[in-house]
């Protein structure tokens, strides 16, 4: 039976991203790999983090067992280099500087920004705009943030698979929600310390009974300030969990 490894919100570190070739997953048959987006923008970036981080996942959703989805922040870079200038000042305010200095962009104005990645960073831009918005297999959907009660996947707006958070999380008594779309539902976006107050940013298991299918939120809060790694979650093809862990730096 296949078993999925899936990590979110990189946010550039590839200090602790490449300790996952440490592991037996990569050109394992048993294993698919699973990015849920959010490669770029962190706090406190090695040099040249950005590239290698996309480089490495490039080269695994291409040549090897891997498939990813966007998050918020790679949006922010493709809209940047298709001449949207509120993603362009939206990237600059949620970590957009730092990961443009990181990358090697010397112009980092508006035009001078959407030049660049058009004509020395194509690769990397044609790469995160090629990948989808979420992953829908038989018994679990793969999404950055998590989806609008009430809309089947195939009629949510990406602002809400990108962005949404308390609505996904909690009903109206702030007990989690239901799970209505009765598979298992993985997310990323939001680091579980906002969940749980504690500051490892564990995995968290949602789930509003102990009936309800469960949702798993994976952000670990990798290069947020608070650096405890990036959280690795592992299930099996029909959604069971198998186990979790972390992969540092």
């Amino acid at each position: 039976m296949k078993k999925y490894v899936i990590l979110s919100d990189i946010h550039s570190n590839y200090e602790s991203l490449k300790k996952l070739s440490y592991y037996d997953f990569i050109d394992n048959p048993e294993y698919e790999i699973i990015f849920l987006g959010d490669y770029i923008d962190g706090y406190d970036l090695e040099k040249d983090s950005v590239i290698k981080t996309l480089d490495y996942i490039q080269d695994l959703v291409t040549n090897h067992n891997a498939q990813a989805i966007i998050g918020n922040h790679d949006e922010f870079l493709i809209g940047t280099a298709e001449n949207n200038y509120i993603d362009y000042a939206n990237w600059k305010n949620n970590g957009g500087r730092s990961t443009m200095k990181n990358m090697g962009i010397k112009n980092t104005s508006f035009t001078g920004a959407t030049y660049e990645l058009e004509h020395y960073f194509y690769n990397y831009y044609h790469f995160l705009a090629s990948l989808p918005l979420y992953i829908d297999t038989k018994n679990i959907l793969f999404v950055h943030a998590g989806v609008k009660w009430g809309l089947p996947i195939s009629e949510q707006a990406s602002r809400d698979l990108l962005w949404i958070r308390n609505e996904y999380f909690y009903d109206n008594e702030l007990k989690y929600h239901k799970n209505e779309y009765n598979k298992v539902i993985v997310s990323g976006h939001t680091p579980t310390s906002i969940i749980t107050d504690d500051i490892t940013n564990p995995v968290v298991k949602m789930q509003h009974d102990q009936n309800d299918t469960p949702r798993y939120v994976i952000d670990g809060g990798s290069k947020s300030g608070v650096d405890y790694g990036i959280n690795v979650l592992i299930l099996d093809e029909r959604g069971s969990y198998i186990k979790d862990f972390k992969l540092k730096g």
